[in-house]
């Protein structure tokens, strides 16, 4: 196997370095991996050895990369308050260093309902609420909320069921046990 490495000067003839400024960097061509900022709420999904598609942002022309998680930090940083998740890339990867990327992390969950993003509410308890009808009343269901798209959200609550008819319009103004009618 062949190393290969660049190097880049950070430094110019004269200047003077601050105590623990970097002179020299250099970087393993052969090694690159990537850092993702991934929401707290997403890391069931990000765990280490997990598939991940690497889209560069900066070239729209350069294609997708597979990678796979190396590392979870498990810490959540202050600044932009997203956690760090390093992402290995498969040897002779060539991506613009610093360069900024999207990263897909496939989820694989069975048996979830999904609902319009019309349907879900936000309570005054910071939970989330969904209605659904039976016998022509208003019945409401607490749920917590798992993936999403721009269209749908993954609902989940024990008193859910598929093919539950849910309200998607007029929901606001729904109390548990209103009489209601469905418009087709």
């Amino acid at each position: 196997m062949q190393r290969r490495s660049s190097r880049h000067l950070n430094a110019q003839d004269g200047q003077i370095v601050p105590p623990g400024g970097p002179l020299v960097e250099i970087v393993a061509e052969n090694e690159i991996e990537v850092k993702l900022g991934v929401e707290a709420e997403d890391l069931s999904a990000a765990q280490e050895g997990v598939p991940v598609t690497i889209i560069p942002l900066n070239d729209p022309t350069a294609p997708k990369v597979e990678g796979v998680v190396r590392l979870v930090t498990r810490r959540i940083d202050p600044t932009t308050r997203l956690v760090d998740v390093y992402v290995r890339l498969p040897e002779g990867t060539k991506l613009l260093l610093d360069g900024y990327v999207r990263g897909e992390i496939q989820r694989t969950e069975r048996d979830a309902l999904a609902v319009p993003r019309s349907a879900v509410l936000p309570n005054e308890s910071r939970e989330f609420e969904v209605f659904t009808v039976a016998n022509n009343h208003a019945v409401r269901h607490t749920v917590k909320i798992g993936a999403e798209n721009p269209n749908e959200i993954q609902v989940i609550a024990d008193d859910l069921r598929e093919g539950d008819p849910v309200v998607t319009v007029g929901n606001y103004e729904l109390e548990d046990g209103m009489a209601v009618e469905i418009k087709k």
